[in-house]
Formats: structure tokens, C-alpha cells, sequence
């Protein structure tokens, strides 16, 4: 699991970068953020689940009995599904931003990209 954790941290690091981007900007400053959150957050799901499928066989392989795999099994599906749909809110709300000309759009994109660095620094200690 060690290389999940680490990889979920590159993620978080790679969040905590761009999320304060979305302050404070205008024309085509905004879209070039937008843009540029976009592709960090996408980056950042690649990476998830680029190491989601090791996760779980990492979990199996280390599981004590069937039941034990299935309980913990359960559990880290459990908080991958909270960073799924975390994730689906954000792509949502860059989307919603993208068309819309107002601080409210960046501001709701903003917060949810900080829940998914929750989302995501949570499963890290879960882990």
C-alpha cells in the first residue's frame, strides 16, 4: 500500500497547486485556469486509477481470510466511491465555470477541488 499512499500524495501535492489558481481571475486569465484545472484534475484521476486495481489486489493479497478481504475490500470501496463521485462534482462544476461569467462558478469549482484534496488526503490515512 505503500506505493497507493505515495501516489495519492502526488495527487494531493498536484491539487494543493492549482486550487488556489482559481482566485482572483478574469478574461482570458479565467479560461486558462479553468483550462489548466481541468487538466490537473484529470491528471489526477488517471493517476487514481492507475493505482485503484493494485490497491485492491495489494488489499487481497494481504487479507488474514476471505472474510477479512471482503470487510476491508468493502471499506476502501467505500471511500474510493466518496473520491469518484467527489471527482464527478468537480469535472461538473469546472464545466459549469467554463460557461458561466461569474465568481460564484470559480468559487463552487475552488471548494470542491479543496473537498477532493479531503476526499483524497482521507484515503491516504485510511490506507
Amino acid at each position: 500500500m505503500r506505493n497507493a499512499a505515495f501516489a495519492v500524495l502526488s495527487i494531493t501535492v498536484a491539487l494543493l497547486v492549482w486550487a488556489p489558481v482559481f482566485t482572483g481571475c478574469t478574461g482570458n486569465q479565467r479560461q486558462e485556469t479553468i483550462k489548466t484545472a481541468l487538466v490537473t484534475v484529470n491528471t489526477a484521476q488517471v493517476a487514481f486509477l492507475a493505482w485503484d486495481k493494485a490497491d485492491q489486489d495489494e488489499i487481497v493479497a494481504h487479507a488474514a481470510n476471505l472474510d477479512d478481504g471482503h470487510a476491508k475490500l468493502a471499506a476502501y470501496r467505500a471511500k474510493r466511491d466518496e473520491l469518484r463521485d467527489d471527482f464527478i462534482t468537480v469535472y461538473q462544476l469546472i464545466g459549469a465555470a467554463s460557461v458561466a461569467n461569474d465568481n460564484l462558478s470559480i468559487e463552487s469549482a475552488k471548494n470542491a477541488i479543496t473537498a477532493l484534496i479531503t476526499t483524497i488526503t482521507d484515503l491516504e490515512k485510511s490506507l
